[in-house]
């Protein structure tokens, strides 16, 4: 429903930035410790995205691509590189199992928050979108292929 969708991105708004100074702490050592430094670029991250929901759908649009590129160049250039070392052979399954007990649960929650975010808001945008009953089903496909690559490529080379 639209008062759950609302709230849910409420949430989701609040926890991007703790969970961008999560990962900044281990650049920024002084992030790690409760404090003025932590709290302002939390709030200041929240603002900024605030700011990019205000000024509308397209500057949003531009930022995602722009952050998209930025976020998978890494991966990218980690792949090429590594190519010509590939391995099929280390492909194998050996210990396939988690100790859930050495689990690190907090980068966890991150991650499968991280990976399965904003699936459900196609809905919200096919107003903005031009023939959504063949555009938004290409959609999909495209990124459930681009995503499959990006996760099994790096996984591949090793």
């Amino acid at each position: 429903t639209g008062v759950q969708s609302v709230l849910f991105r409420s949430a989701g708004v609040a926890l991007y930035p703790i969970i961008l100074v999560d990962y900044l702490r281990f650049v920024v050592p002084a992030l790690r410790y409760p404090g003025l430094l932590r709290g302002a670029t939390v709030a200041g991250i929240g603002l900024g995205l605030t700011f990019l929901n205000h000024r509308g759908l397209l500057l949003v649009a531009h930022t995602a691509l722009f952050l998209t590129v930025f976020i998978m160049l890494p991966f990218l250039i980690f792949v090429a590189l590594g190519l010509p070392q590939i391995q099929p052979r280390l492909w194998e399954f050996h210990n396939v199992g988690v100790a859930f007990t050495t689990m690190d649960s907090r980068t966890f929650v991150h991650t499968i928050f991280w990976n399965v975010n904003y699936f459900d808001c196609i809905s919200t945008l096919a107003g903005e979108v031009h023939n959504p009953s063949r555009t938004i089903p290409r959609a999909l496909l495209w990124v459930l292929g681009l995503m499959t690559v990006a996760y099994l490529a790096p996984l591949a080379i090793g």
